[in-house]
């Protein structure tokens, strides 16, 4: 394998699904991007110096620049290479970005960004659903309740249908562009929920909260169903803090991100 005694050292992996090889190295590149090995307004090296870095082919590289330019990171100019962009042009909910910031040691306010835009996001949904719900969404959520009960012993279980319940609760909001926007962040979260289902007692808490969710979209009330998933959310934060520590909390869901799943 090439190498470069030059080359940035290798960054870490993200949580991030990668099916080729100028994903993963867009990845890479990403992540020294965000953690700023590569400062906004410097240039990218060159493609040659790039293919040595990597070992990857020129028409890896450039796919690759093409994914970082696709979400802002970088701005191509024939004759000039490739620049880094300033942050506020990045497209922060676009996985590759997302995933960076979780696995970079400056993740603290990402973290607690991304923890901001759940709530906000999925109280809506929450009420949403409870205007827009059908017999059969509703069916589907019930059952899922039931099925969180029947399993709350089990952590990888319960863990599994409380993400397929805060889907189901999307599915009946009817709001497509709400549902993509949380599908990165859920990535992000579902470790937090796993890791806070240890802690004595939260699984029946968090179980409570679901009923009182699905209580509110059964009645029609968003405005119940909006207070009940704030609830639900506030506590998922809370046990976060109680797991970790306030802080111990948003790094231990940075690790377990750059752990492959």
């Amino acid at each position: 394998m090439s190498t470069d005694t030059n080359a940035a050292p290798p960054a870490r992996d993200s949580a991030m699904p990668r099916t080729t090889l100028s994903e993963r190295v867009a990845a890479k590149l990403g992540q020294l991007i965000v953690d700023g090995v590569h400062a906004p307004g410097s240039l990218l090296p060159t493609e040659p110096m790039l293919e040595k870095q990597f070992d990857v082919s020129r028409v890896t590289i450039r796919d690759a620049v093409k994914l970082l330019a696709n979400c802002g990171l970088v701005k191509v100019r024939h004759g000039s290479g490739m620049t880094v962009q300033p942050p506020e042009n990045w497209q922060y909910l676009d996985p590759l970005v997302l995933f960076a910031h979780v696995n970079s040691p400056r993740s603290q306010k990402m973290l607690n960004e991304i923890l901001e835009v759940q709530h906000f996001a999925e109280a809506e949904l929450a009420a949403l659903a409870a205007q827009r719900r059908t017999e059969a969404s509703l069916a589907r959520m019930t059952e899922l309740v039931e099925q969180m009960q029947t399993h709350i012993g089990n952590h990888a279980r319960y863990t599994a249908l409380d993400l397929e319940f805060h889907e189901a609760i999307a599915q009946a909001a009817s709001n497509d562009l709400l549902r993509n926007m949380l599908a990165p962040i859920h990535r992000v979260v579902r470790d937090g929920y796993m890791l806070t289902t240890e802690l004595v007692g939260a699984p029946a808490r968090s179980l409570e909260g679901h009923a009182r969710i699905l209580r509110a979209i059964e009645q029609r009330d968003p405005k119940a169903a909006r207070e009940a998933m704030n609830e639900h959310l506030d506590l998922f934060r809370e046990h976060i803090d109680m797991r970790f520590g306030a802080t111990g909390g948003t790094q231990q869901l940075r690790h377990e991100a750059s752990t492959p799943s």
